[in-house]
């Protein structure tokens, strides 16, 4: 019972300091990417290392193995393998939830304002300068461009008759 909450107290705290270095975005991106690291270690084990390597039902020279004693050490590993990946799920919920809460308790760093409107004089105010887009422009031919039509009406497009 004390391990449990030692256990508990070390995540937690884990999971304050390790994330609380960085934005919310790039905690919640690390921590996603810890979980894949997990899950592609799960499948590793469950799927090529238990069966080839750390049970394996023949040995070295191709003779079987007692089907009963391999059974009992995939069964076992997996096990194992089972609590270990439970225990790593908790370690990311927790963190998850301490994402959460302590993003939602930071002020936002920069508030969606609209433009300020230009004052008069001022560069924002100034015309377009139509000189410029010709000069973007002008390697473009207009009878070799494709027109888009946007239909007006519910019933869609209509091609023309010629």
């Amino acid at each position: 019972m004390k391990k449990n909450i030692y256990l508990t107290v070390i995540v937690i705290l884990l999971c304050n300091t390790g994330f609380s270095q960085t934005n919310c975005g790039d905690a919640v991106a690390q921590l996603q990417n810890y979980a894949s690291q997990i899950n592609q270690f799960y499948n590793n084990e469950y799927w090529t290392i238990i069966p080839n390597q750390r049970c394996p039902a023949f040995d070295h020279i191709g003779r079987p193995y007692n089907p009963v004693l391999v059974q009992n050490c995939r069964l076992q590993t997996l096990a194992y393998l089972n609590n270990w990946y439970q225990q790593q799920c908790n370690y990311v919920n927790t963190c998850y939830a301490t994402i959460v809460r302590g993003c939602a308790l930071q002020p936002p760093s920069s508030i969606n304002r609209p433009a300020p409107k230009p004052k008069p004089g001022s560069e924002e105010s100034e015309q377009i300068d139509t000189d410029q887009i010709q000069d973007l422009t002008a390697g473009i031919d207009e009878d070799k461009t494709v027109r888009i039509t946007i239909p007006k009406t519910a019933e869609g497009f209509k091609p023309r008759r010629n």
